[in-house]
């Protein structure tokens, strides 16, 4: 397998929407660094790096940016007193552990702060996120599947 243009395009949206300076891919004997900053700057001690799977199947591109399910747009929050819960880096995110599960939770849904409630993939690394706070899931602004940046708001808790 090779490093694809879709691997490219979501480790620049990786190193973008991060605090990182530096991101390699590798895939068999082909290495890509990706650096961040102006040219001549030393180089971090440790890039970030990712191993792509060595299977034959192709890497899927991730789906359009998310929409959100908040109808108006706007991002306010649905009460006042409720936390956001903001993507901690870009990826795509999936509402329920695999297809063939309902989701993690669902607006009405009662939380804990060790819940998960999403996973967002990076560069197929699933992350599990938590919960901001104990509480209850006020709205959901994602949809499954659609890839999210680093900082977008994914959905809302009202604290318990």
């Amino acid at each position: 397998m090779s490093i694809t243009l879709d691997d490219i395009k979501v480790a620049l949206a990786i190193i973008e929407n991060s605090e990182g300076q530096e991101i390699s891919l590798r895939s068999g004997d082909i290495e890509l660094n990706i650096r961040r900053g102006p040219p001549g700057a030393a180089a971090p001690a440790a890039p970030a790096r990712v191993t792509l799977p060595t299977a034959a199947a192709p890497v899927a591109a991730p789906a359009a940016v998310a929409q959100p399910a908040d109808p108006a747009g706007s991002g306010a929050p649905p009460l006042p007193t409720a936390i956001p819960l903001h993507a901690p880096l870009t990826g795509v995110i999936y509402r329920a552990p695999a297809p063939d599960e309902p989701p993690f939770v669902e607006p009405g849904t009662t939380v804990s702060e060790d819940s998960v409630v999403c996973i967002i993939d990076v560069m197929k690394v699933m992350n599990l996120i938590k919960a901001p706070s104990a509480g209850r899931i006020a709205r959901i602004d994602v949809q499954d599947g659609h890839t999210v940046a680093k900082g977008d708001v994914v959905m809302w808790v009202e604290p318990a």
